[in-house]
């Protein structure tokens, strides 16, 4: 795949309506903004290193990228199994889709979301139905002499659950 058909397809990607909204740059600071509002409200329920952690952070603007998803590509698999080489040129498959990245350390929300993590994490354990990998989940699994573990792949998981207040 070459530069110009990459961003291409993530610009077409980054335009998609459904998905992605256009935001101009205020948006971070005011978030930032609504941030300190709410901890100030709630400053008797914290300490003061725990504040400073998560107001006293540096951001920046997101970055967004996309991770090829080559095992989707019908295109590929037929150029895969037609060839007797390890190697195969197809610069620019016509169904090749991306999976979206949104972010980077140093979004306006990242100390809060560091700090709920941590306060968090160890609350999950005392939940019964906290399955905390894939392993533990496959002990939850009741015994069965012809198991059959089904799996679905939903495209854009994420991006396809409404987000709205």
């Amino acid at each position: 795949m070459d530069r110009e058909y990459y961003r291409d397809k993530t610009f077409k990607m980054l335009h998609d309506e459904m998905f992605h909204e256009v935001t101009d740059k205020k948006r971070d600071k005011q978030t930032s903004t609504m941030i300190k509002r709410i901890l100030d409200k709630h400053k008797t329920e914290l300490c003061k290193e725990e504040m400073d952690y998560i107001l006293n952070s540096k951001f920046s603007e997101s970055y967004f990228y996309g991770l090829p998803k080559i095992h989707k590509s019908e295109e590929i698999s037929n150029a895969v199994s037609e060839q007797n080489s390890e190697y195969i040129e197809l610069l620019s498959p016509d169904d090749f889709k991306f999976r979206t990245i949104g972010g980077g350390p140093n979004s306006v929300t990242q100390n809060l979301n560091h700090f709920k993590d941590i306060v968090l994490k160890p609350l999950c354990r005392e939940v019964p139905s906290f399955i905390r990998d894939d392993l533990d989940f496959s002990n939850h699994l009741p015994r069965t002499v012809n198991p059959e573990l089904i799996t679905f792949d939903i495209a854009s998981l994420y991006t396809n659950i409404p987000h709205d207040s």
